[in-house]
C-alpha cells in the first residue's frame, strides 16, 4: 500500500511539473485571456500613467476585436514597448516598479504563443504572427547595437546586453564577450558587433545559439572563439574546448574555468568567467546536474546567465554552497525565454511558467539571487557598489 501511495504522489508531482506548460488555445482565446490579464493589470497600476495606458488599450482593443480579430497580436507587442520603456529591467524585489515589470512580460506570453504551426492556423493568422515576429526580432537587433554603440560602462561597471534567446554582449570599460549570440540580422550588423568583441563562449552547438553569420564576423575581427569541438567552421583564433579546464586558463585576459554536460546529445560546455573584477556563470543548457559539483569549489559569481526551466534548483543549490555566495550580491538574468523562432508553443517557455512552478522561480520558501528580467534587445548596467 506505501508503494503504491508512493507511485501516486509521484505521478501527481509529475503531472503538476507539466501543468503549467502553455496550452494550445485558439486567436480567440487567448486575446481573450489576454484583454483579462491586462485589465488586471490596469486595475494594479491604477492611478499612475502605465495604468491609464493599459486601461485605453483595453477599451480599444475590446471595441476592435469585432472588427479585425488579429490586431490584438502587433497592438499588444507594441503595448509591450512602450511599458517596457516606462519600466526598464528592473531586480524582482517586490516592489511596486517590480511587479510592473512581472506583468509586462507576462502580458508579452501572449502574442509569442499564438499557435502559428497548427495545421488549423490560417493564413492569415500565420502572416499577422510572421509580422509581429519580425517586428519583435528586429527592434530588438536595433536596440540591442544602438545600446552597443552608446556610452560604454564607466570603470568598475558590467553592462549586458541581452540579443536573442540565450545570447548576451558582457561589456566592462576594458572588453567586451559574446555569449551564445545568434544573429539574424545582416552581415554588416554582425560585423558592427564583432569588431568590439575580445572573445567568444559558446555553450552547445544548437542553432538559436550560433550562426555563421556571427562566428565567421567574430574571427575575421580576431576574437578568439571558444567552441565545443564539433561546431563551426574552422577558424586560426578557432580554440577547441574539447576538455575539461578545471584549472583557470587565460583567454585574452579573461580567466575561464570549463566542465563538460550535455545537452540532450549534444555537448555542452559549462563556464565560469572572470575578468575586470566580474565572475560571470554561464551553464548553457546543460542536463547533468552533477557536473556543476566542481563548481562549489571556486569563488561564488557576480552574475548567473541560465535558463529557468532546466534545472534551476540544482544549479542554485551549487552556487549557494560556494564561497562567498551571498544572495543579495548575486545577480541572475533569466534566459531562454520565450524563444521564438525555433519552437512550438508548448515549449516556447513562458514567465507565467517561470513564476507559477516551484522548480523555476515559483517557490516561496526559495530565496534567490537577485532576478533581473531583461528582454531581447535591452540593456542593463550591473554595479557592485
Amino acid at each position: 500500500m506505501k508503494r503504491l501511495l508512493t507511485v501516486i504522489l509521484l505521478l501527481l508531482l509529475c503531472v503538476n511539473l507539466g501543468a503549467f506548460d502553455w496550452p494550445f488555445q485558439s486567436n480567440s482565446e487567448l486575446r481573450g485571456e489576454m484583454l483579462e490579464f491586462a485589465g488586471g493589470m490596469a486595475a494594479r497600476q491604477k492611478g499612475t500613467a502605465e495604468g491609464r495606458l493599459i486601461s485605453r488599450f483595453v477599451r480599444k482593443e475590446a471595441r476592435k476585436a469585432a472588427k479585425d480579430s488579429l490586431a490584438w497580436i502587433s497592438d499588444t507587442y507594441e503595448l509591450t514597448m512602450k511599458l517596457k520603456e516606462m519600466c526598464p529591467p528592473h531586480v524582482d524585489d517586490g516592489s511596486r516598479a517590480a511587479a510592473l515589470r512581472r506583468d509586462i512580460m507576462l502580458l508579452e506570453d501572449y502574442p509569442i504563443h499564438v499557435d502559428n504551426r497548427s495545421a488549423n492556423a490560417s493564413h492569415e493568422l500565420k502572416k499577422a504572427f510572421d509580422a509581429f515576429s519580425d517586428r519583435y526580432r528586429s527592434e530588438a537587433r536595433a536596440k540591442a547595437l544602438e545600446c552597443l554603440e552608446g556610452p560604454g560602462p564607466a570603470e568598475g561597471e558590467l553592462q549586458v546586453i541581452k540579443i536573442y534567446n540565450m545570447g548576451y554582449l558582457l561589456r566592462t570599460a576594458q572588453r567586451m564577450i559574446v555569449v551564445d549570440v545568434f544573429w539574424d540580422g545582416t552581415e554588416e550588423e554582425a560585423a558592427r558587433i564583432a569588431s568590439k568583441a575580445d572573445a567568444f563562449f559558446l555553450s552547445h552547438p544548437h542553432r538559436d545559439h550560433w550562426n555563421p553569420v556571427m562566428v565567421d564576423a567574430l574571427a575575421a575581427a580576431g576574437a578568439t572563439l571558444v567552441l565545443p569541438a564539433v561546431i563551426c567552421p574552422m577558424h586560426g583564433n578557432k580554440l577547441v574546448a574539447d576538455s575539461e579546464w578545471r584549472e583557470p586558463r587565460d583567454v585574452r585576459g579573461i580567466k575561464v574555468l570549463l566542465l563538460r554536460g550535455n545537452q540532450g546529445p549534444q555537448p555542452n560546455n559549462a563556464y565560469l568567467i572572470e575578468f575586470d573584477g566580474w565572475r560571470v556563470l554561464i551553464p548553457g543548457e546543460n542536463d547533468e546536474s552533477a557536473l556543476y559539483e566542481p563548481f562549489s569549489a571556486y569563488q561564488a559569481p557576480d552574475l548567473i546567465l541560465h535558463p529557468t526551466w532546466n534545472g534551476l534548483g540544482n544549479l542554485l543549490d551549487i552556487v549557494r554552497a560556494m564561497p562567498g555566495y551571498d544572495a543579495s550580491k548575486v545577480s541572475y538574468i533569466p534566459g531562454h525565454d520565450n524563444e521564438i523562432c525555433f519552437h512550438g508553443v508548448d515549449h516556447r517557455e513562458s514567465y507565467r511558467e517561470m513564476f507559477s512552478r516551484k522548480d523555476r522561480l515559483g517557490d516561496p520558501d526559495a530565496v534567490y539571487p537577485k532576478v533581473i528580467l531583461e528582454d531581447i534587445g535591452e540593456c542593463v548596467t550591473l554595479d557592485r557598489k
